[in-house]
């Protein structure tokens, strides 16, 4: 074989001497039976990406170029700053001097990616925690539950408290939620400790006194006043023989009351007790009485102590009011009687006791910490991420976080599998949150071959060179496959453009394209498209469906996912660029076809050829 530089001399010499110096060289090369063209498949090794990279020092211009250029070597990967095609067709013209006009390359190599959006929405997510107000939405005002129940399940019931809570958000958003669950019906135990007492001991019954408390009569002949029986002191207010409307109310000396689990109660009987249905007591609490009654804010507590409407002789504890509401003020108790004639009854107050209630649910309580998506002002679970609760890191043998990054990633992929069971397309990505120590962290996970696989942000790309007259120079021809989120892109435009084709039952499915982001497919089959078709423009009307549904699925490309998926696609000086998109329909069998388009200006797209079928 001759040497190839003869042939570069030769070239010269021919140039003077034929107006077409191109074709004698390839004549003469020829001979020596040297490919002139050929499709050839490379992939980037160790050595090239150590060659690239210093390449790359030498164009670097700042600390921060020079850094980049030599992460080509550290990482085996070439960045947003040093891209593959400018260095590529260098590369293969000293690898493959002899190829000529019309060879092409499938060239492999390594990309650093930008941070996906997915994971740029999941950094740095505070934690909300749940409080007793947002439980209280779904579990009633008076509920002393700061977690969800059996009955009243967070799967049912978080939408509704986020939708109260977060009342003022209206852009969509995804949040970080912890809140707490237990697994079976609610039950309390404990004990309740008595901190004071008025037991009107110090009462003095000529004339009628009661030290520390006051009296306001505002109705009536007949006020509160100091009783004795048994050799026990208490306070009686009655309106027998009043033959009149009476309105007496006693006020309590000042209670301060300091945390959330206090109550009272006290002690009570009746006499002669005509007041039918309803009691002729009510107890009142106040945290801004000063000395006027009238002027201060009273709250009502008598529902909560259940006092009997009926003669009670004997004096017996009522039931406890809580006090949590007042935590941290000062307090002052009043029992406000009410009477006139024929609604006499005679009531008897003891021992108001100021109680620390120590009674508690002793049903374990979980925490669950969600991801929530506000989406559309719509709350539901964020269906592309989650985050780990402490019964997730206590499954893989950690205690609330990871002791490292190692640890995570030899249990995370499994997790992964574990909670997104039904993701089965290849290149379908989902993000976790988690810890590592005290490290907030957030990583990619992609499936692959039945797997999660932890994205490294460095993707495998195969694209295409081509060879003209001259040089070597990127063909960006594209080959895809229909993933989830281009299902999703779909199905929601279809929702905002076409939606009386939507599926009536579920929000994932629609029937003018047929795209389905549950199932990852085109659903083809002719009932649903003829029921959607009625509901809609009833373009089968006269014509072949096969037809519709070919113009229909060029539109879906060309028209919605492909400017969306690439919208700053822009044509190459004299390459014409292809975008073929493989996707399945199912119309009682799976079926995968492809599409062929031709970009024809930024973002913006022709049809070119199929489906065909695979």
């Amino acid at each position: 074989m001759k040497n190839f530089k003869q042939y570069i001399a030769a070239l010269s010499l021919l140039a003077m001497a034929s107006c077409n110096p191109m074709h004698d060289v390839y004549v003469e090369l020829d001979k020596d039976k040297l490919p002139l063209n050929n499709n050839i498949n490379y992939t980037l090794n160790e050595a090239d990406y150590k060659l690239v990279s210093a390449e790359a020092l030498k164009l670097a211009k700042t600390s921060q170029d020079s850094a980049l250029a030599k992460s080509i070597n550290s990482k085996q990967a070439f960045n947003d700053t040093y891209k593959p095609d400018m260095f590529v067709p260098a590369l293969l013209a000293q690898k493959y001097p002899h190829l000529g006009f019309t060879s092409t390359a499938m060239v492999t190599y390594n990309v650093t990616n930008d941070i996906s959006d997915n994971v740029l929405k999941l950094q740095n997510l505070e934690t909300q925690i749940l409080t007793l107000a947002d439980y209280q939405v779904v579990l009633g005002s008076d509920s002393d539950m700061d977690f969800f129940t059996p009955l009243y399940p967070a799967n049912a019931n978080l939408a509704k408290v986020l939708k109260e809570k977060y009342a003022a958000i209206t852009k969509d958003t995804v949040m970080h939620i912890q809140y707490n669950y237990i697994e079976s019906d609610p039950v309390k135990d404990g004990s309740v400790e008595t901190l004071s007492t008025e037991d009107f001991e110090d009462a003095v019954l000529s004339p009628s006194s009661l030290p520390g408390w006051v009296v306001e009569t505002p109705k009536g002949p007949k006020s509160w006043v100091a009783k004795k029986y048994d050799n026990n002191l208490f306070a009686e207010m009655t309106a027998y023989n009043a033959n009149a409307e009476c309105e007496s109310w006693l006020i309590s000396p000042a209670f301060k009351i300091e945390g959330s689990n206090k109550a009272f109660n006290f002690d009570m009987a009746i006499r002669f007790y005509t007041h039918g249905a309803t009691p002729g007591l009510k107890v009142m609490v106040s945290d801004n009485y000063t000395g006027n009654y009238t002027q201060a804010k009273w709250t009502d507590v008598t529902s909560e102590m259940d006092l009997p409407a009926m003669t009670q002789e004997a004096f017996t504890p009522t039931k406890s009011a809580s006090l949590s509401a007042f935590n941290g003020k000062t307090i002052h108790i009043a029992f406000v009687y009410n009477g006139e004639v024929g609604k006499t009854s005679t009531y008897r107050v003891d021992n108001v006791r100021l109680q620390e209630n120590t009674i508690a649910y002793i049903n374990p309580v979980y925490v669950k910490d969600v991801l929530m998506e506000l989406y559309k002002g719509n709350w539901s679970e964020y269906k592309y991420g989650t985050v780990l609760s402490p019964s997730d890191y206590a499954k893989m043998g950690a205690t609330n976080s990871f002791k490292d990054q190692a640890a995570a990633n030899a249990v995370l992929p499994v997790f992964m599998k574990e909670t997104f069971p039904y993701v089965t397309t290849d290149g379908t990505k989902r993000t976790v949150i988690y810890k590592v120590g005290s490290k907030t962290n957030v990583s990619e996970y992609t499936y692959t071959a039945g797997a999660f696989v932890l994205n490294n942000n460095i993707e495998v790309k195969t694209e295409q060179y081509v060879r003209n007259e001259t040089k070597w120079i990127f063909d960006p021809s594209v080959t895809f496959d229909v993933n989830n989120e281009d299902y999703t892109v779909i199905v929601n435009w279809v929702k905002a453009n076409k939606n009386p084709y939507m599926d009536p039952k579920y929000d994932n499915s629609e029937y003018y394209f047929g795209a389905s982001y549950k199932y990852n497919n085109f659903n083809h089959t002719p009932a649903k498209l003829i029921e959607a078709d009625e509901r809609g423009d009833k373009e089968f009307a006269g014509k072949e469906m096969a037809d519709v549904m070919k113009t229909r699925m060029i539109k879906c490309f060309a028209e919605v996912l492909l400017p969306a998926k690439y919208p700053d696609a822009t044509p190459l000086n004299g390459i014409d660029t292809h975008y073929t998109a493989k996707y399945l329909v199912y119309d009682g069998a799976n079926t995968y076809y492809t599409m062929k388009f031709i970009l024809t200006g930024k973002g913006t797209f022709e049809y070119v050829e199929g489906p065909v079928k695979q």
